[in-house]
Protein backbone atom coordinates (compact mmCIF):
# COMPACT_ATOMS: atom_id res chain seq x y z
CA UNK A 1 0.00 0.00 0.00
CA UNK A 2 1.48 3.24 -0.72
CA UNK A 3 2.09 5.57 1.94
CA UNK A 4 -0.51 8.34 1.18
CA UNK A 5 -3.02 5.85 1.56
CA UNK A 6 -1.78 3.70 4.50
CA UNK A 7 -1.61 6.81 6.36
CA UNK A 8 -5.29 8.12 5.42
CA UNK A 9 -6.23 4.70 6.72
CA UNK A 10 -4.19 4.71 9.95
CA UNK A 11 -5.27 8.27 10.80
CA UNK A 12 -8.79 7.35 10.49
CA UNK A 13 -8.39 3.16 11.99
CA UNK A 14 -6.98 6.24 14.99
CA UNK A 15 -9.28 8.23 15.20
CA UNK A 16 -7.56 10.87 14.47
CA UNK A 17 -9.08 12.66 11.04
CA UNK A 18 -10.72 15.53 13.05
CA UNK A 19 -7.22 16.10 15.15
CA UNK A 20 -6.09 19.70 15.97
CA UNK A 21 -2.26 20.25 17.00
CA UNK A 22 -2.38 23.61 19.45
CA UNK A 23 1.39 24.95 20.01
CA UNK A 24 3.64 27.95 20.65
CA UNK A 25 6.60 28.03 18.08
CA UNK A 26 8.88 31.13 17.83
CA UNK A 27 6.70 33.29 20.37
CA UNK A 28 3.68 32.40 17.82
CA UNK A 29 0.47 30.43 18.73
CA UNK A 30 -0.52 27.73 15.64
CA UNK A 31 -3.14 25.52 15.01
CA UNK A 32 -2.09 22.68 12.47
CA UNK A 33 -5.35 20.28 11.14
CA UNK A 34 -5.01 16.57 11.13
CA UNK A 35 -6.05 16.83 7.07
CA UNK A 36 -3.22 19.89 6.49
CA UNK A 37 -0.48 17.57 8.22
CA UNK A 38 -1.54 14.60 6.10
CA UNK A 39 -1.01 16.78 2.86
CA UNK A 40 1.82 18.01 3.71
CA UNK A 41 3.67 14.04 4.89
CA UNK A 42 2.42 12.50 2.03
CA UNK A 43 4.05 15.13 -0.49
CA UNK A 44 7.55 14.75 1.64
CA UNK A 45 10.13 12.68 -0.44
CA UNK A 46 9.92 8.95 0.00
CA UNK A 47 12.44 8.17 2.21
CA UNK A 48 11.17 10.24 4.74
CA UNK A 49 8.14 8.95 4.59
CA UNK A 50 9.46 5.50 4.99
CA UNK A 51 10.82 6.99 8.11
CA UNK A 52 7.65 8.15 9.67
CA UNK A 53 5.52 5.24 8.43
CA UNK A 54 7.95 2.78 10.57
CA UNK A 55 8.36 5.01 13.54
CA UNK A 56 4.51 5.19 13.34
CA UNK A 57 4.06 1.62 13.45
CA UNK A 58 6.70 1.09 15.98
CA UNK A 59 4.97 3.66 18.60
CA UNK A 60 1.67 2.27 18.00
CA UNK A 61 3.08 -1.54 17.97
CA UNK A 62 4.27 -0.58 21.61
CA UNK A 63 1.13 1.24 22.56
CA UNK A 64 3.35 4.28 22.70
CA UNK A 65 1.53 7.63 22.32
CA UNK A 66 0.90 8.13 18.39
CA UNK A 67 -0.29 11.53 18.65
CA UNK A 68 3.33 12.95 20.66
CA UNK A 69 4.87 11.79 17.22
CA UNK A 70 2.34 13.09 14.82
CA UNK A 71 2.55 16.32 17.38
CA UNK A 72 6.10 16.59 16.46
CA UNK A 73 5.41 16.40 12.68
CA UNK A 74 2.92 19.10 12.97
CA UNK A 75 5.68 21.57 14.60
CA UNK A 76 7.69 19.95 11.51
CA UNK A 77 5.15 21.19 9.04
CA UNK A 78 4.80 24.49 10.83
CA UNK A 79 8.70 24.95 10.75
CA UNK A 80 9.20 23.89 7.34
CA UNK A 81 5.58 26.34 5.79
CA UNK A 82 6.77 29.36 8.19
CA UNK A 83 9.78 29.53 9.65
CA UNK A 84 12.10 29.42 7.08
Amino acid sequence: MKFAKWLEVFIEEKGYENEVFNFEMQGQFHMVEMDFLVEFLKGIDGENQRKIKDMLVKIDFMNGNVKDFLLHCAKGYVHATYCN
